[in-house]
């Protein structure tokens, strides 16, 4: 038989907690997460289709590997906005132009 190391009390060699504390008796090894390798190319994805493009990688990579899939859709998430704040500003850019040479 085996004691708890908390309480002190026996315990069968098999339990994986005291009964009585509840105080863990093996250590559980947790299995590291599985990461396979992901082509680059999936990166062309939320490049060109912005947040709907990393919203695909996303769902299709999460269970292969979901710490890349994650940066492709923040990627694609910010790739938009970024997107957007250039559309403005050249738009600005060319209107105001064209408004100074029209007046």
């Amino acid at each position: 038989m085996a004691f708890c190391p908390n309480c002190g009390r026996e315990v069968s060699p098999e339990a994986i907690s005291c009964p009585n504390c509840g105080h863990p008796l093996r250590q559980t090894v947790l299995k590291p997460e599985l990461r396979e390798k992901i082509s680059a190319a999936w990166w062309l994805l939320p490049f060109f289709l912005a947040w709907i493009g990393g919203l695909i990688a996303y769902f299709v990579l999460k269970d292969r590997n979901g710490k890349t899939a994650t940066n492709m859709l923040i990627f694609g998430i910010v790739w938009t906005f970024v997107g957007f704040v250039l559309s403005i500003a050249i738009a600005a850019f060319i209107f105001g132009l064209f408004g100074m040479f029209g007046a």
